[in-house]
């Protein structure tokens, strides 16, 4: 048994929950809980290797250890580290990741970088180093020893008002890049190669998207309120039509009502339309389109005829219209005036108030005895006023 900070209180191995204390944070304002002792049974320990080393610094009076200190304590208080832990690796694993400057060679085995670093996490440092000194980043605290600080009972969180879970689903579903485009890289990551119209710009990773939306399988209601945020909020684009088109139709029809900002940029070619009748009238069908921006990169005009855009009438409520077309000057520009003046959606016609017009008056009978003046004589038919000659 091995003591952190003030004396321990005697405990015998099992495999209950480790129990805590309660230390101020350096650099934060509220409190975090870590192990009040650790205890040795001869198996591997339950923390985290960045706990471990976290728990013999802050066993040192100054909160600082070297590495001859965090070994000789990880060596002195767990058999397992004895076999198992070696001194390289673990040497390598602090002058490589938290003091790169003094070695940065050192290999490390593949069992223990599995352990040290998480997936999302894996250049996150919590420790820092002065020469061979290692301490604790300030407020770092609260990150090495998270599974202490959570909260055993869980939080009502469908007791919130909508609007604030609106407010944190968007948070969470949005994407924080205008334009992100659904490509997939071999990780399940996604990229977006922001290379358009000859600029160069730098590519955006982003997680996979399927670590995103395991918010949805929380629950039914999750599922209900969150889903149209993630449809509504962000932007969709499709270098092929063939891809929307099966987008749209696969999502169904529920959501595709949620669908608001949508981009196309393709080769608009006859031997790569397949597709585009269906996906113009896939996106008829958006309730709440606002953002439709359509892009060909290269156009046979004398080949591909109109091909769905007519479809695009029927949307209402669009704030944002963009297209445009590449390839023979006055095919594109013809086509772009076309599409554009199909988009022009005619404004309702207001119903004319009616008014009441005065009733002409009677000409004196001395203006008819004079046999007229020449002018124009004025006959009401209906609500027009036509001109007859006098």
């Amino acid at each position: 048994m091995a003591t952190v900070g003030a004396a321990s209180p005697p405990f015998t191995a099992s495999a209950a929950r480790c129990p805590t204390r309660v230390i101020a944070a350096t650099g934060a304002i509220d409190t975090v809980k870590i192990p009040a002792y650790v205890i040795d049974d001869g198996k591997k320990p339950k923390f985290t290797p960045r706990q471990l080393i976290a728990l013999a610094i802050l066993s040192k009076e100054k909160r600082s250890a070297d590495f001859d200190q965090i070994l000789q304590w990880l060596h002195g208080n767990f058999v397992y580290y004895q076999k198992t832990l070696s001194t390289p690796d673990l040497e390598g694993w602090l002058r490589t990741y938290y003091n790169p400057k003094v070695a940065a060679n050192v290999s490390l085995s593949k069992t223990l970088r599995e352990e040290l670093f998480d997936e999302n996490n894996r250049y996150e440092r919590v420790f820092q180093a002065r020469g061979d000194i290692y301490s604790i980043v300030p407020g770092a605290e609260r990150l090495i020893f998270a599974t202490f600080n959570i909260d055993p009972v869980p939080f009502p969180f469908m007791r919130l008002p909508a609007e604030i879970r609106a407010m944190i689903f968007r948070y969470v579903l949005q994407y924080s890049t205008y334009w992100a485009r659904l490509s997939v890289n071999k990780d399940g990551s996604l990229y977006r190669n922001r290379v358009s119209m000859g600029i160069p710009r730098p590519n955006i990773t982003f997680p996979p998207m399927a670590s995103i939306l395991t918010l949805l399988l929380v629950s039914k209601q999750v599922s209900l309120d969150a889903l149209p945020i993630f449809y509504f909020y962000n932007y969709f684009k499709f270098d092929s039509m063939r891809i929307l088109a099966t987008f749209l139709k696969r999502m169904g029809r529920t959501r595709r009502e949620h669908l608001a900002h949508v981009a196309i940029e393709c080769s608009f070619k006859s031997e790569q339309n397949t597709g585009a009748i269906s996906a113009f009238r896939l996106l008829a069908e958006c309730k709440r389109l606002r953002t439709f921006r359509f892009t060909a990169t290269s156009w046979n005009g004398a080949k591909v005829e109109n091909l769905g855009f007519h479809q695009l009438c029927f949307l209402r409520g669009l704030e944002e219209v963009s297209v445009e077309f590449y390839g023979v000057p006055e095919q594109a520009l013809l086509r772009t005036r076309e599409v554009e003046a199909m988009m022009q959606l005619p404004k309702p016609q207001e119903t004319p108030k009616p008014t009441k017009t005065a009733e002409p008056k009677k000409r004196k009978a001395a203006a008819a005895a004079e046999g007229g003046t020449g002018e124009p004589t004025k006959k009401r038919s209906n609500s027009k006023i036509t001109t007859v000659p006098a």
